[in-house]
């Protein structure tokens, strides 16, 4: 998900994440999974403060550099 800068800290993202959980309970999913980007530390408070934590898992998405890995967050519902 995305939210224009202009946009943020009002509430949005969280909303957003919000519909999503509720859509996922009624799918009968019982875990999110996301990935953000190694660098995007507002991103990653802002799914921590959601109850995302860090899997450790990795994607790599520039072969050989494990600097550009992004993170693999997961939360239960």
């Amino acid at each position: 998900m995305w939210v224009t800068p202009t946009s943020r800290h009002g509430g949005i993202a969280a909303k957003l994440a919000e519909a999503v959980f509720e859509w996922s309970r009624e799918d009968g999913a019982d875990t999110i999974t996301l990935y953000v980007g190694p660098e995007n530390t507002g991103a990653r408070s802002l799914y921590e403060s959601l109850g995302f934590v860090d899997t450790g898992d990795r994607w790599e998405i520039v072969e050989g550099d494990p600097d550009s890995a992004w993170l693999k967050m997961a939360r239960g519902l």
